[in-house]
């Protein structure tokens, strides 16, 4: 099983084969929590896509896009799952990491927005900031689900309106 990353089940569990990584960094949640609080006038719009190998199109129509305060915890995360903290795709068939013990509160204190059937997400009145974008896109050929997970790193800062493409 893949992915969506970090967020509320962050990295799923029971791929025996996935190896355990054991994060260095302490979880936070003063910090993650005044973080994702602050408000501000910033915008986070964007699209979230996957070219399947025939050249269809795939969005990330119905699912969750998380918003993710960038902190020392959720950037080594995202950098084990990814590898790297600035943009990356995890494949539902990569051999991926499995992490464990994440404070269910981790996933209670991001933002969190859905995507329209176009693949549109949004999020309004932004504290000024780093952020990691993150949802899943999946479909099925078959009975195989293809597909994986998107991150990318967001900053935003006086009154910005930022446009972001989620794609591999």
């Amino acid at each position: 099983i893949s992915l969506n990353l970090l967020i509320g089940s962050l990295v799923f569990f029971g791929c025996a084969s996935r190896p355990i990584v054991n994060l260095t960094t302490k979880f936070d949640p003063i910090l993650t929590k005044d973080l994702n609080d602050r408000v501000g006038k910033n915008t986070i719009l964007g699209n979230s896509f996957l070219r399947q190998n025939g050249g269809g199109v795939v969005t990330c129509a119905g699912n969750t896009v998380y918003l993710i305060p960038k902190t020392p915890y959720s950037t080594e995360i995202v950098s084990n799952i990814y590898g790297n903290s600035e943009n990356g795709y995890d494949s539902f068939y990569s051999i991926g990491v499995s992490i464990p013990n994440i404070p269910s509160q981790y996933s209670l204190l991001m933002k969190k927005s859905v995507c329209d059937s176009q693949g549109n997400f949004v999020f309004d009145n932004i504290g000024d900031g780093e952020y990691f974008l993150d949802t899943e896109i999946t479909w099925i050929v078959g009975n195989q689900v293809q597909g994986g997970s998107l991150m990318q790193k967001v900053k935003v800062s006086q009154n910005e309106s930022k446009k972001v493409i989620l794609s591999h």
